[in-house]
């Protein structure tokens, strides 16, 4: 049963979705693993009550159909870490005056996610807690989220000795391994030839010059994807197409945080396409995270 007190509370509960992942357009970089962040570490009490509220949210899910989240350490840091902030600081918000927005503290931390979420609350207990937190639409989506594969729940007691209650903050995430920028380029090469044949569009070659070209000129791609610098590898490498049979090049870039969020798009996808040069370089991106930049080299 839920008290009244966890009731009133629920009407403050709140919920967030930030997107992480995908393609970029970069821009300055606000300095990735930096900044304040709170830590607090948790007693064995604690710890064993994290981990009760982790078992109860996937027997929710179970419920639903879903599989469940894996109990991540870091994320679990994270949600501790806010939820001890809120007690000190004594606000009740996504948005804290010392570390700032929900990614920014994900930013700190060095954690890069493809797709994160937040759940706030609080009540007396894991169980009624929960329950408050699954009968607020915008919370029960994160919980029942198919976009996340883990999940930190960090936990701090405030209250009295004779009214104790848990403050509680759920990170939800899918969490982006580290990847080598060599070991994007076959990935961007099978999405592109995956979506040209789902489009019904003839192969491209991977064409021996441009693919040298690409690889010699992929680390003065801009991060931020400029067309300076653009521009420039383009006329560069029409200098050195004399004899191909190549009667122009297109200059196309992407900035993503893990290949598998690469999607062909423009130059790569017309049908005049009919020769193909790629490499991958180490990048950042617009937050300053750790990136893979891809120069594709497009023959007509």
């Amino acid at each position: 049963m839920v008290s009244l007190a966890v009731r009133a509370r629920a009407l403050v509960l709140v919920s967030l979705l930030v997107w992480l992942g995908g393609c970029q357009r970069p821009g300055a970089a606000p300095g990735f693993a930096s900044g304040p962040l709170v830590t607090k570490e948790a007693t064995p009490e604690i710890s064993a009550l994290e981990r009760a509220m982790h078992a109860r949210l996937n027997r929710d899910r179970a419920k639903a159909g879903l599989p469940p989240l894996e109990f991540d350490a870091k994320l679990a840091d994270v949600a501790r870490g806010h939820s001890e902030d809120m007690r000190q600081r004594n606000f009740f918000s996504h948005d804290s005056p010392y570390t700032g927005s929900f990614e920014d503290r994900l930013d700190r931390a060095g954690l890069v996610t493809r797709a994160a979420r937040e759940n706030l609350g609080e009540g007396s207990d894991v169980d009624g807690t929960q329950d408050a937190l699954l009968k607020s639409p915008g919370h029960h989506a994160n919980i029942m989220a198919a976009d996340v594969t883990h999940v930190g729940i960090g936990i701090v007691q405030v209250g009295t000795k004779q009214a104790p209650r848990l403050l509680v903050t759920q990170v939800f995430a899918t969490p982006v391994k580290n990847q080598d920028a060599s070991s994007a380029q076959p990935a961007v090469l099978r999405k592109i030839a995956d979506a040209r044949k789902k489009s019904g569009l003839r192969p491209l070659a991977e064409h021996e010059l441009l693919g040298r070209l690409a690889k010699e000129h992929v680390a003065e791609l801009a991060d931020d994807l400029g067309s300076a610098s653009s521009k420039k590898i383009g006329e560069s490498v029409m200098s050195k197409l004399a004899g191909t049979g190549l009667s122009g090049v297109t200059v196309g870039g992407s900035v993503f945080v893990s290949a598998d969020l690469y999607e062909p798009q423009g130059a790569v996808m017309s049908p005049k396409a009919r020769a193909l040069g790629v490499a991958t370089a180490p990048a950042k991106d617009e937050r300053g995270r750790p990136a893979i930049k891809v120069l594709l080299l497009i023959g007509d």
